[in-house]
C-alpha cells in the first residue's frame, strides 16, 4: 500500500514539474500574442481612422453638388437619347429652366455636368419612375442658392408632383446620418439633419449643435447623454427625499425656494454637458476618439 502511494506522489511531483515547464515555455508565447493583440488593436484603429478620411473626402468632391428629384424629361432630353454630349446639354437646359422658375439665375457656363441617373420599374411594371438629376455646379454659391429656394418655394411638375432638391450624400454619410436618426427616434436628440454634407445633432431646442463626424464618436456622444441623464435622474430623486423641508424652510426665508435652486443646478449641469460632448471631437479623430475611450476603460478596470 505504501508503495503504491509513493508511485502516485512520485506521479503527481512528475506531473507538476511537467506543468511548471510547459507554464515556463507558454508565458513568452502569451506575452508574444498579448503585443500582437495590442498592435492588432492599434492597426485597426488606424485604418478605420484612414477609412474616415477618406469617405469624408469623397463627400468634400461632393460639396457643388445636387440631386434633383421629380424633374420630368423634357421633349429635348428624349430626342437627344444615346447622344451622351447632347443629351447633357438638354438634361443642363432643364435645370436651367427649373432655377428660372426657382428666380434663381444659372447660365450653362454655371454647371460643371447634369445627367439623368438610371431608374427601375414601377411594381407595375408599365411606367418608369421619373429619373433622378445630378448636377455639379462650378461654385457652391450657384448650389446653396438652388437648394434654399427650392425648401422655400416647393416646386411642382407637369404632373403636379414635388420638385425636390436635395444634397448629394456619400453611402458613409448616409449611414451615419441613418444611425443618428435612430437615436433621434429614441429621444437621445432633438434634431438631426445635412448641412453641407455634414451629420449635424442637437441634444435639446437651443443647445448648440455638434458635428458627427464617425459612427464610433456618435455612440460616444450617445453613451456620455444618456449617462449625465441618468446621473442627473438619480441626484433629483436624491434631492426629492427633502424636498418638502427644503422648500418648507426656504419660503419661511421669502426666497425663490428648493425648486428653483433645483433647476438651476440641473441648468448648470446640462451645460457641463454640452461643453463636454463638444469640445472631445475638436482636436480628435475618430480613431484617436476610439483609442482614447478603450484606454480609459482599461484605467478603470485596474482601478476596480
Amino acid at each position: 500500500m505504501d508503495q503504491k502511494l509513493d508511485r502516485i506522489l512520485e506521479q503527481i511531483e512528475s506531473l507538476k514539474s511537467t506543468v511548471s515547464e510547459t507554464r515556463e515555455l507558454l508565458e513568452p508565447l502569451i506575452t508574444k500574442v498579448n503585443k500582437l493583440e495590442e498592435h492588432q488593436e492599434e492597426n485597426d484603429e488606424k485604418v478605420y481612422d484612414l477609412q474616415c478620411k477618406i469617405a469624408w473626402l469623397e463627400q468634400y468632391g461632393m460639396r457643388n453638388d445636387i440631386i434633383i428629384s421629380g424633374l420630368i424629361e423634357e421633349r429635348e432630353e428624349e430626342l437627344a437619347k444615346g447622344k451622351r454630349v447632347e443629351e447633357n446639354r438638354a438634361t443642363k437646359n432643364a435645370v436651367i429652366k427649373l432655377a428660372k422658375n426657382l428666380d434663381v439665375e444659372i447660365e450653362e457656363k454655371d454647371i460643371v455636368t447634369a445627367h439623368r441617373m438610371q431608374s427601375g420599374k414601377r411594381n407595375d411594371g408599365q411606367r418608369k419612375k421619373i429619373s433622378n438629376v445630378i448636377v455639379r455646379f462650378v461654385y457652391s454659391e450657384k448650389r446653396h442658392q438652388m437648394l434654399a429656394a427650392s425648401k422655400e418655394k416647393k416646386p411642382k411638375n407637369k404632373e403636379g408632383g414635388n420638385i425636390y432638391c436635395s444634397e448629394n450624400l456619400s453611402h458613409y454619410t448616409w449611414e451615419m446620418l441613418y444611425a443618428a436618426r435612430q437615436y433621434r427616434d429614441k429621444g437621445v436628440f432633438k434634431h438631426v439633419w445635412i448641412n453641407d454634407g455634414k451629420v449635424m445633432v442637437r441634444e435639446e431646442e437651443g443647445t448648440k449643435a455638434s458635428r458627427i463626424w464617425s459612427c464610433n464618436q456618435l455612440e460616444y456622444i450617445v453613451n456620455q447623454i444618456r449617462g449625465e441623464r441618468i446621473s442627473r435622474q438619480n441626484s433629483q430623486g436624491a434631492m426629492d427625499t427633502n424636498c418638502e423641508d427644503e422648500e418648507e424652510y426656504s419660503h419661511k426665508d421669502g426666497d425663490k425656494g428648493g425648486k428653483y435652486n433645483k433647476k438651476k443646478e440641473d441648468n448648470t449641469m446640462e451645460r457641463e454637458l454640452r461643453t463636454n460632448v463638444n469640445s472631445k471631437y475638436r482636436t480628435m479623430t475618430a480613431g484617436r476618439v476610439q483609442m482614447s475611450m478603450n484606454s480609459n476603460v482599461k484605467k478603470n478596470s485596474r482601478n476596480k
